[in-house]
């Protein structure tokens, strides 16, 4: 048989010699551990057996920590009346770690009353390390776990006596190795108990069962006595190694396995666990349980990353250790859809989280890719830190994320000329900022064009018009050319058809030339009034170049009432008023007779017009009309008609 499939029991007798005392032993104890197996391997106080009967006791040495298990005989051969004999079993730590069945135990006692001619107790025992006894008394273990756990006392009967003891040992085997070692017990009554005892008897009191069952104990008698390894068992021993080992212990621990019974672990189960187990106590489970574990074992779920970030938040470093590196790998993996509710309970968790915030922050914020931040769930500090540490994610889809002065501060970053227009474009569709201003004076070349754009898409909004409206030339100067039609009425209207200065005229004039055959017919319509009002307010006399181009196509667009309504209204300002209501056509021809009056000739617009005799005579003020007032005029030079 192979050495690592064996384990060595060592053994020792105690009886009377003088008093009672060690006999025989395989091996060599201290005087500390001789005495205290002197003393637990005599009679117990007020223990009733006779004839053949026996009890067990277990305990631990307290120099060798070694585990003694011994059972004790009474020996009426001796001369002196009480007399025992007792065979005691010694358990190492490797024993105690690696069977599994300790039930096995029960088989190798021998009552030692022939110590001094069997040399078999002088030599330690080999025991396979797989080999298993039969299966206990279910009822009585459950009764056994009920008085370990449930601090509810064990009846004694001697019909029972054997079923109790071997589920005494059966319930020790279900122990994990550290709790093993505290497991002080004897099988009988006696008139005070060991140090430590895990239960104690009352006699002639029944077990009065409890109903219904607690769940824990449902779960800790199936699995004592199974027959194979169960789950729980598993559960109980990577989990118990470094919890605390008192009675109370392997009850939390099931209650702990029962509420991990699922796919994903609730934020309450993790937390309790967390608050159950302080500093230094059950670092596996609470490692396993966040997901820190570096080992792949994990027997529960872990927390998901946003649980996780409220738990740290809530407990810091007062209910596990873990490396700051650990946390930067984990939460480096995040998972895209679950980033945001992380990224929220990292900023909500701020404060608590301390010196820990930003080695998570700097683990998540290379996850942020443009599909999550655009769609706007991201925490807005996440966001803002996002972009600055990866210029990359501003683009047209994610700039509506940020408010203006946050767009605005990303404009001294590592951006690219694209970017700079997606924030221009995304800061004029919303209301204007101060701050847009100076932006505005320091790139007028890059923000014009960009606003004419929104002006025809009518994304253009309202509250920027007055900075455009009163730079005018600093906005035309900033367009190297008119795409199309469009792109010269979204500039007029961007800047409300501006009269002033008197040298964009010739500008606008230019444009309209080179653009005119994508225009609408109402939008030609529109600039030939908006050019016809800039001559009438700089002067006809001086524009008579541009008055000859387009007076003709426009005066007989008046004649047919063929102008939109926004530019018949415009042409309406820049004519001579008249109180008789005259038609347009009528008041165009008065601002010519005007101006000769005034001794302007404009012949030469005139004659581009076709005009009949009759107008001709009226808008050069030769009518048979202004001979008469001329003749009044002499007479009464303060009323005169025109």
């Amino acid at each position: 048989m192979k050495s690592d499939e064996v384990n060595r029991v060592h053994q020792a007798v105690f009886g009377y010699s003088n008093g009672h005392r060690l006999l025989v032993s395989s091996l060599s104890l201290s005087s500390i551990d001789v005495y205290e197996l002197a003393a637990a391997s005599d009679l117990a106080p007020g223990a009733e057996i006779s004839g053949s009967d026996s009890y067990l006791t277990g305990l631990m040495l307290p120099d060798s920590k070694m585990f003694a298990v011994m059972r004790t005989w009474l020996a009426p051969e001796m001369p002196r009346p009480g007399c025992v004999w007792s065979h005691v079993l010694l358990l190492d730590r490797a024993f105690l770690s690696t069977h599994v069945d300790l039930t096995v135990l029960g088989a190798m006692f021998r009552r030692p009353h022939q110590y001094q001619t069997d040399e078999a107790f002088t030599t330690a025992i080999e025991i396979n390390r797989r080999l298993r006894s039969g299966r206990p008394n279910i009822e009585a273990v459950e009764r056994v776990l009920w008085a370990c756990y449930g601090d509810v006392p064990l009846t004694d009967d001697l019909e029972t006596r054997r079923d109790t003891e071997h589920a005494i040992l059966t319930i020790w085997s279900q122990q994990w190795p550290r709790l093993r070692t505290h497991f002080t017990f004897r099988s009988i009554p006696a008139e005070s108990n060991l140090k430590g005892q895990f239960f104690d008897f009352r006699k002639g009191i029944s077990l009065t069962k409890t109903s219904p069952v607690p769940k824990w104990l449902a779960e800790a008698s199936k699995d004592a006595t199974s027959d194979v390894i169960t789950p729980l068992r598993r559960f109980l021993w990577r989990y118990g190694k470094d919890v605390h080992s008192d009675r109370k212990v392997l009850p939390d621990l099931i209650r702990v396995y029962i509420s991990t019974r699922s796919k994903t672990l609730k934020f309450d189960v993790a937390d309790s666990v967390l608050e159950r187990y302080p500093h230094g106590q059950a670092e596996t489970l609470k490692k396993d349980i966040l997901g820190l574990s570096a080992s792949k074992l994990s027997l529960v779920p872990s927390v998901n990353s946003v649980d996780l970030m409220l738990l740290l938040g809530k407990h810091n470093e007062s209910a596990v250790r873990y490396e700051e590196k650990e946390l930067v790998s984990l939460f480096s993996q995040v998972d895209a859809d679950h980033l945001p509710d992380v990224a929220d309970a990292l900023v909500s968790s701020r404060e608590q989280l301390g010196q820990l915030f930003n080695p998570i922050m700097d683990a998540i914020l290379p996850l942020v890719n443009e599909d999550i931040l655009k769609e706007g769930r991201l925490s807005y500090d996440i966001a803002l830190a996002s972009v600055f540490s990866n210029p990359g994610l501003l683009t047209s889809s994610t700039t509506s994320v940020f408010s203006s002065l946050d767009l605005l501060s990303f404009w001294d970053i590592r951006l690219d000329d694209l970017q700079r227009m997606e924030i221009l474009r995304a800061l004029l569709t919303r209301d204007f900022v101060d701050e847009g201003a100076e932006l505005f004076y320091h790139q007028p070349g890059e923000i014009f064009p960009i606003a004419v754009d929104l002006a025809r898409q009518s994304r253009l909004h309202d509250s920027w018009l007055d900075l455009f409206r009163s730079n005018v030339q600093l906005s035309l100067d900033s367009i190297p050319v008119f795409r199309d039609g469009k792109d010269l009425m979204a500039t007029a209207r961007l800047l409300g058809f501006p009269i002033e200065p008197e040298r964009v005229l010739r500008t606008w004039l230019t444009a309209f030339e080179s653009v005119q055959s994508s225009l609408s017919h109402d939008d030609e319509s529109r600039f030939y009034v908006y050019l016809f009002a800039l001559c009438a307010r700089h002067g006809i006399q001086n524009y008579r170049d541009v008055l000859i181009k387009i007076l003709p196509s426009l005066r007989i667009r008046v004649l047919q009432n063929d102008i939109p309504a926004d530019a018949e209204e415009m042409l309406s300002r820049w004519l001579p008023s008249d109180d008789a209501r005259w038609d347009l056509n009528k008041r165009l021809m008065k601002l010519f007779r005007k101006a000769y009056k005034r001794g302007v000739k404009m012949d030469d617009v005139l004659a581009s017009l076709n005009l009949s005799d009759a107008e001709i005579m009226y808008a050069t003020d030769q009518d048979p009309e202004s001979s008469v007032r001329k003749l009044f005029k002499a007479f009464s030079p303060f009323n005169y008609w025109d």
